[in-house]
């Protein structure tokens, strides 16, 4: 059998309100869609059952592709929301550079050594030189560790605690 004597399968045709039930549009819909080329009649007010079908569903993916946001807008509405919220918080107070906080940080150990410093000179002599290298080891340890918790912040390392369960 050749290409030319295959049987060729029968084609349906049905009118233009079978269409539209069949597809569950209205018929006003339907012709819409066959001015936008997704439906081809097959003579006047007439279409193939499968030209219906396969045109409806092409205008339906199509219809869906052009309104499913593509990941690159999904990634800069994310970006904009991201940056809206940190200024928000910065206006707010809730957040500082880490330059600010390497600033106060660095504060509130100075004074603390000032203040730790004069302790030693207030001690009995036996302890008094016991008590400076233990006061100068507890601020070598917090010089080292704010060094590597400073370190961790620029790197994004360090998660942030919740400040209710840590007063």
């Amino acid at each position: 059998m050749t290409a030319e004597t295959a049987p060729q399968p029968s084609r349906s045709v049905v009118s233009r309100d079978v269409a539209a039930r069949l597809i569950m549009v209205s018929p006003k819909h339907l012709d819409r869609l066959v001015r936008e080329g997704w439906i081809r009649k097959a003579a006047r007010a007439q279409f193939e059952v499968v030209d219906v079908v396969q045109g409806y569903i092409r205008s339906l993916t199509s219809s869906v592709e052009r309104h499913q946001p593509t990941a690159e807008s999904n990634r800069v509405r994310d970006a904009r929301a991201t940056e809206i919220e940190l200024r928000i918080a910065q206006r707010d107070r809730q957040l500082i550079s880490i330059e600010e906080h390497e600033e106060v940080l660095d504060e509130v150990l100075s004074v603390t050594q000032e203040a730790a410093a004069g302790l030693p000179a207030r001690l009995p002599a036996e302890i008094r030189q016991a008590a400076t290298a233990e006061i100068a080891s507890i601020f070598d340890l917090a010089d080292r560790r704010l060094v590597e918790l400073n370190t961790e912040l620029r790197v994004g390392g360090v998660e942030p605690q919740d400040t209710e369960d840590h007063p």
